[in-house]
Parts: structure tokens; C-alpha cells; sequence
């Protein structure tokens, strides 16, 4: 018997063939885990009574965190492709906004399946 899945996603970072990221869109664990890091970006908030410094400083054990959080769901080294030493907000942004669609394309096509 053979079991294949033909909805995993590749994606290419910054056109460089050497990084890139693989997903499974339909695997139910990948997408509750995407999620669950979403919640984790949209939930942090900073603290009240930290000076610059200490903002700083939790922001990136924040970021340092999320890095292992997307490498346990992504696959380990995704960070790595992804940002290489950079712990930038936006690039986190531009990160799962850009993962997003594929996500909800596959999920509004099972659900479609359904409903229809």
C-alpha cells in the first residue's frame, strides 16, 4: 500500500532554493499548531512599568520562544531559513500572512466537501 499526500505546500524564501519551507495544509495537527502560534503573536503584550530596556528584552525571549514554537510545528531550521539571526516583528508578519492563504484555501475546500 502506498499513502501519498499531494496538498503539501513548498514554499520558497526570498527566491533562494536553498530555503525552503514545507507544509501539510490538510494535516489537522499542523493547522491546530498554526493557529495556537497565531494566538501566541496576537496575545503577547508587553508588560506595564518596563522601561525601553526591558521591553526590548522581553520581546525577544518573546521572539526566541515563537522560534522554537514555528520550528516544532514548521520543522526544525524553518526559523532558520526564514529569518536567519533576525528577530524582526515584521518579518514574523510577512511570514504568516504569506502561509495564511494556503491554509485557508485547503481548509475552506474540506469544509466545501461538506456543506455543499
Amino acid at each position: 500500500m502506498r499513502i501519498e499526500n499531494t496538498k503539501v505546500i513548498r514554499l520558497t524564501i526570498n527566491d533562494d532554493e536553498s530555503k525552503v519551507i514545507e507544509f501539510d495544509p490538510t494535516d489537522i495537527n499542523f493547522v491546530d499548531g498554526f493557529y495556537e502560534l497565531i494566538d501566541m503573536v496576537q496575545d503577547v503584550k508587553i508588560p506595564e512599568g518596563l522601561d525601553t530596556r526591558g521591553q526590548i528584552k522581553f520581546m525577544k525571549e518573546f521572539m526566541q520562544k515563537l522560534n522554537v514554537q514555528i520550528d516544532e510545528i514548521f520543522g526544525e531550521g524553518t526559523c532558520q531559513k526564514a529569518f536567519g539571526r533576525s528577530l524582526s516583528f515584521e518579518q514574523y508578519q510577512q511570514f504568516f500572512e504569506g502561509i495564511t492563504p494556503y491554509i485557508k484555501s485547503v481548509r475552506e475546500e474540506n469544509v466545501s466537501k461538506y456543506t455543499d
